[in-house]
């Protein structure tokens, strides 16, 4: 995490942190001390990782200023008051990383919602004899945001390190939760991978409305479709807008789904009457190659038939 703001940051937040208290403190020193006594010592006995993701001693002048460096780099406005109390930050846990020149995965994360955000610090790569090289961490990502368990951040890496990990090599990571509310963080969370030619981990497939084929007339207004890894589910996230007069929604795709993922499965709907009700309905999708492309057809089975309608929720997979 950088140690250092922008000039015009610092000439926004001087005027606070110049006015210094009857005791010679600042009003951010006033927080930490006066305030929460236990936050004084944290400040002052260097163990500001509990609420900073740094172990840099920092009197409350200087957490002030952290906080709000923390808060920018995850794009949030600079706050003019220090919080008002201290935020407990979760500790990062996930189950591994997976490593490969094609892919660099953390898989299992626990989820934590907003306003947490993962802060990702990586390196280049390192001699396999290397033991200790977090200190050439670089933060390449201040907002990473969880999918299901699964956070892919290839490209970040490859953007921020410019070279893709080597086989052989290790690659040390630091990662600690952002509360971006407050500016506060969780503790540093230190590991390290070594880097594989090729993993056996399979990322979950998930087919949104970007890979629908522009060329091809579609019938979703929304589409988002995911596929389980472990188990033969989908989760359904759809809007159907049917077309012609048959009680159906088509949608194509730019490519094809791999062999496994060529089935049928059902799952509930609901539409919005003329007069305001809600009608619920069953689905039954249905996936099938054709002209080397994947279609999704989306056909009504159940309850009155409205358009626009919603298919949602779990449905369980039949490979064909």
């Amino acid at each position: 995490m950088p140690n250092y703001m922008p000039r015009s940051a610092i000439r926004s937040v001087r005027p606070r942190i110049s006015s210094f208290s009857r005791d010679g403190h600042s009003p951010a020193d006033s927080f930490f001390m006066t305030r929460r006594p236990a936050a004084q010592a944290e400040a002052l006995s260097g163990k500001a990782a509990s609420y900073l993701g740094s172990s840099t001693e920092m009197t409350g002048h200087n957490a002030f200023v952290r906080i709000n460096a923390n808060r920018q780099m995850a794009g949030e406005a600079m706050l003019l008051e220090a919080p008002s109390h201290l935020v407990n930050v979760p500790n990062v846990s996930y189950t591994n990383v997976v490593m490969t020149p094609q892919m660099i995965l953390f898989a299992g994360i626990k989820h934590e919602p907003s306003p947490f955000k993962l802060v990702v610090k990586m390196s280049g790569n390192q001699s396999a004899g290397v033991s200790n090289g977090w200190s050439k961490t670089v933060i390449i990502s201040s907002d990473t945001e969880d999918d299901w368990g699964e956070a892919d951040v290839t490209k970040l890496y490859l953007k921020t390190i410019g070279v893709e990990p080597s086989p052989g090599q290790k690659v040390f990571i630091e990662t600690y939760w952002m509360d971006t509310a407050s500016g506060f963080a969780g503790q540093v969370f230190r590991d390290m991978a070594v880097v594989t030619g090729e993993s056996s981990y399979q990322t979950r497939t998930r087919v949104t409305m970007d890979n629908l084929d522009p060329t091809e007339e579609q019938h979703v207004s929304a589409l988002d479709m995911d596929f389980s890894t472990n188990a033969p589910v989908i989760y359904f996230d759809t809007v159907c807008l049917g077309h012609s007069n048959v009680a159906s929604s088509e949608a194509i795709l730019d490519k094809e789904l791999p062999e496994e993922l060529i089935g049928l499965s059902y799952a509930l709907a609901r539409g919005m009457g003329e007069d305001g009700s809600l009608h619920p309905q069953s689905y039954q999708i249905q996936s099938m190659v054709w002209r080397q492309k994947t279609e999704l057809h989306f056909m009504h089975r159940g309850g009155k038939y409205i358009k626009p309608t919603e298919v949602f929720g779990p449905g369980i997979f039949y490979q064909q």
